[in-house]
């Protein structure tokens, strides 16, 4: 699912026909941003970005005079804006908006009656490209770098106003998108057969992915990413924990199994991944299989190797783990049942026993 982010402007509205010709002037307002929102369709551990926990994001924006011989000019460059904390005090200057989000009254700009405005947020990523006009002046990002070893969640949101009159009271909505994809697993233990005397379950522990890509550029115009393949450390080992089915992080992996039924449980962790055309996705996790609580089979190192998946942006992957019987059910059959021992004449041997 793809999520979103808000952000909100107000302004110093003046309309004019001409340079010489103000038609209405009122005292200015200041852009500003409001409450930042992203939409969150998955209930899961993971350290991922939501309306709640989103604290602040970069904002770049720029303005385009409409009027005959006017150009465009940048007026936020990577500028932090940030979520007001409970106890925090806010400078005299602070651009803050509805007693929350807030940024650094240095870089305070306004809205001009008429212009068209674009705008751009990021968060946990570097704009890597911009978009110069001849002058240098219209520096709106183009592209977006990211690091997967920093697990962090990638949000991109864009805004555009043209011909600005005062709508909204001056605030834009700013939707914000994740950029990656986000992995869990799930280990499910197939046997139906079990009794309380006979049970055979699970222990998976250590599951990893271990060759994800580690840097990755996002095109925001086409909305594609490019993987960097060549070079040294190109591949990333994510790691997703034990199936534990639990929020504390030391959680040691539980038993997966159950009487007469299937059983499932998940990976501790959900984790983030560079969108792409997986072709050779390799998996590996330690699993033991026990009898009675026994531990009777352990494989330190089972690997696993997918069919090719395409990781999308904005969506959430559930890889399953499915085993059934641990090997051929133990069956029992006769050959033969030999004869009694003849005597050397071929004669079958009698004796006598003396009570």
């Amino acid at each position: 699912m793809k999520k979103i982010l808000l952000l909100s402007l107000a302004a110093a509205a003046f309309a004019s026909c001409s340079q010489d010709e103000i038609l209405d002037v009122i005292a200015p307002e200041a852009i500003t941003f409001n409450q930042a929102f992203v939409n969150n369709a998955t209930r899961a551990i993971d350290g991922t970005l939501n309306s709640g926990n989103l604290s602040s994001f970069q904002v770049y924006g720029s303005v385009q005079g409409t009027g005959s011989g006017e150009g465009s000019v940048n007026i936020f460059s990577g500028v932090e804006v940030k979520k007001k904390g409970d106890s925090e005090t806010l400078a005299s200057n602070a651009v803050v908006y509805n007693n929350l989000w807030w940024y650094d009254g240095a870089y305070t700009q306004y809205w001009i009656k008429g212009n068209n405005y674009k705008f751009a947020a990021i968060v946990n990523g570097t704009a890597a490209e911009f978009n110069k006009d001849s002058n240098d002046s219209n520096n709106m990002p183009t592209t977006i770098s990211y690091n997967a070893s920093e697990q962090k969640d990638l949000l991109y949101a864009e805004h555009k106003v043209e011909n600005y009159n005062n709508t909204n009271n001056g605030v834009v909505a700013f939707t914000f998108d994740h950029l990656l994809s986000k992995a869990q697993f799930t280990f499910v233990n197939n046997i139906t057969t079990n009794t309380e005397s006979i049970k055979y379950t699970y222990r998976v522990s250590d599951i990893k992915i271990t060759n994800a890509y580690m840097n990755g550029t996002y095109n925001i115009a086409d909305k594609k990413w490019a993987v960097v393949t060549t070079g040294e450390n190109v591949r990333n080992e994510v790691a997703f924990g034990n199936i534990s089915a639990t929020d504390d992080s030391s959680a040691d992996a539980i038993l997966v199994g159950a009487v007469g039924a299937a059983a499932s449980s998940t990976s501790h962790y959900q984790k983030l991944l560079i969108p792409n055309n997986y072709t050779d996705l390799k998996i590996t996790c330690k699993l033991e299989t026990l009898l009675n609580g026994i531990v009777v089979d352990t494989e330190e190192a089972h690997a696993i190797t997918p069919t090719p998946v395409n990781l999308e942006a904005g969506k959430a992957y559930n890889f399953v783990i499915s085993k059934g019987n641990p090997g051929e059910v133990i069956k029992f059959t006769v050959t033969e049942v030999n004869k009694w021992n003849p005597l050397v004449n071929g004669e079958t041997e009698e004796k006598d026993v003396t009570l």
